[in-house]
């Protein structure tokens, strides 16, 4: 990676060149990234995801049904930052029980984490 136009090259110069020095968060999340964050997504310390788990378990029929008033034809669910998609797994059964189908387009920065 020597051609100063690439994309991670021009975002690294940038950062560092920036004040105060910042890395675009994009960079962190290769294979080990999205492992190491998924792990850290387990920790006590990190309450979002054991609060967003808790909100799907509850309410995902009742998310389905709102989501789908006034139409007949099937969800399509798009994740930002997907990852292993563990708790929209609870979603989308929510939608397959209910609907019977969906389109599902996961979006994660990193390859690796689809």
């Amino acid at each position: 990676m020597t051609d100063p136009t690439h994309p991670v090259l021009a975002a690294v110069a940038a950062g560092l060149g920036a004040r105060p020095r910042t890395l675009p968060p994009w960079l962190f999340y290769d294979s080990r990234g999205s492992e190491l964050f998924e792990q850290i997504t387990e920790l006590p310390e990190y309450y979002l995801t054991r609060a967003e788990r808790e909100i799907l378990e509850t309410r995902s029929d009742e998310i389905v049904r709102l989501a789908s008033l006034g139409t007949d034809d099937p969800l399509h669910v798009v994740e930002l930052g997907a990852g292993s998609a563990t708790k929209t797994q609870l979603l989308l059964q929510a939608v397959l029980r209910i609907q019977g189908s969906c389109t599902f387009l996961p979006v994660d920065v990193s390859e690796a984490a689809l």
